[in-house]
């Protein structure tokens, strides 16, 4: 691997995005921004995550923005702070201000050891801060840890929204149930309201024909007494 950081990011870069091992990126692999503004620091993450993750390398807050907007969204961001430009700190405000990106989550290395600049660093919205030189194997483990907890969140949303949608969908299906069912009950009282007329005048037309069977007499009033039971009901 080169070691030169004077050959620039692009030569850097380049020999890593050669490598079968960084090309990979199966759907399964989460995939993480490094931004650095120190070549050196980024090849020792590009080696120490590029068998698990698919990975991407931003020099510059502006590049590192740019890249978290784009078409590949990444799951997680390790990011410098002292970085020309725009800071890490400007980055992770600037991420945690825009709703598309907000909830990634974003681990500072950095060589800003002090407290507060860890405080400032996490009130900023970061989940974890790690100092320079770190241990690879150290954030090689938080940073597994912060994406299964990502992940964790990122599932209970969608198992939440999921739930939101079918309830609004049985909502607006017992809705439309009503709709057909008013309108069922409503036809129907039209035509048995017609049979109730009918039913009476051949109940007035029975009794003034004496001679009208009984037998005919009772079914009638047995009909008529039904159709006001369904009109009722």
């Amino acid at each position: 691997p080169p070691r030169d950081a004077s050959q620039g990011p692009t030569d850097f870069f380049a020999y890593y995005q050669n490598q079968p091992e960084f090309a990979m990126s199966a759907p399964e692999r989460a995939h993480v921004l490094i931004v650095d503004d120190t070549p050196e620091n980024i090849q020792v993450l590009m080696e120490t995550l590029r068998h698990e993750y698919s990975l991407a390398a931003a020099t510059s807050g502006e590049r590192a923005l740019a890249l978290a907007t784009g078409k590949k969204m990444p799951d997680i961001i390790l990011l410098d702070v002292m970085m020309p430009g725009i800071d890490g700190y400007e980055t992770c405000r600037r991420l945690k201000a825009d709703e598309k990106t907000a909830a990634i989550p974003v681990l500072f290395i950095t060589a800003m050891s002090q407290t507060t600049d860890e405080a400032q660093g996490l009130a900023l919205g970061a989940v974890d801060y790690v100092t320079k030189p770190f241990s690879p194997e150290l954030v090689k483990a938080r940073l597994a840890n912060h994406l299964s907890l990502y992940r964790a969140r990122q599932e209970l949303l969608r198992k939440n929204y999921e739930s939101v949608r079918a309830n609004a969908q049985l909502k607006r299906q017992n809705e439309l149930m009503r709709e057909v069912m008013g309108c069922t009950v409503h036809g129907l009282r039209n035509q048995l309201m017609v049979i109730s007329g009918f039913v009476q005048l051949v109940g007035i037309l029975n009794e003034r024909d004496v001679e009208t069977p009984v037998k005919r007499r009772t079914m009638l009033e047995k009909v008529k007494d039904t159709v006001a039971a369904m009109s009722e009901g």
